[in-house]
């Protein structure tokens, strides 16, 4: 679990919280947890305030990686908030104001928008985008290949403000915005509206799914 304090490990049988690598908030790389991944190698990936930690394995000890040297060098830009291994293995990071950047590449040219809110892949090995405002970016990591955002006053998606993605099944991507949420079928490329028992959360805010 990712808290303010550092990476925290919850035991359900033991019925105890454990922080077994506390970092004092304010350091390079501060214990700050905004993401968090765990690959097929059983390594932690967790996205702070300041940088990306690793923790391979069972270690009890971190490196902390920052994003490539281009990105602004501040802690905003270097504050990880999403974290995606992509199907060929690629690591995409996403930050708060460094835009979206692979992992020993670089920035990715086709985002517009600094601050990454969300990333997913789908079953195509798309990348699906949510830069701060700019609706959603779907590429294949070099080329921006679509570009979902309502062109005022049209209105395509629930909100241009997109806070998070769900594969719901192997041809749908769920979609949540700052004002509802939208379901997305990736194989034949369109959106869908939502079932109409969902109008319950319909116009509020969906952070995670």
């Amino acid at each position: 679990v990712g808290t303010q304090q550092g990476l925290a490990v919850l035991d359900p049988l033991k019925q105890k919280v454990t922080y077994p690598l506390p970092v004092a908030f304010g350091t390079e790389g501060t214990g700050n947890i905004r993401s968090l991944l765990i690959d097929r190698n059983g390594n932690i990936w967790a996205g702070a305030w300041g940088g990306l930690w690793f923790i391979g394995g069972n270690a009890k000890h971190f490196s902390i990686i920052l994003p490539h040297p281009e990105l602004p060098s501040n802690d905003a830009a270097n504050s990880v908030t999403g974290i995606l291994r992509d199907n060929t293995g690629r690591f995409w990071i996403g930050t708060d104001n460094g835009g979206l950047t692979e992992q020993g590449v670089g920035m990715a040219k086709f985002i517009a928008f600094p601050t990454i809110m969300a990333l997913a892949d789908d079953q195509k090995g798309r990348i699906w985008t949510a830069p701060w405002g700019d609706g959603i970016i779907i590429s294949d990591g070099t080329t921006k290949l679509k570009h979902i955002k309502n062109p005022f006053p049209e209105k395509i998606i629930s909100d241009n403000v997109v806070r998070c993605f769900a594969q719901v099944t192997d041809s749908m991507m769920a979609i949540g915005t700052e004002s509802g949420f939208d379901l997305y079928n990736t194989r034949r490329d369109a959106l869908i509206p939502p079932p109409a028992w969902s109008a319950g959360i319909s116009e509020q805010r969906v952070n995670a799914f």
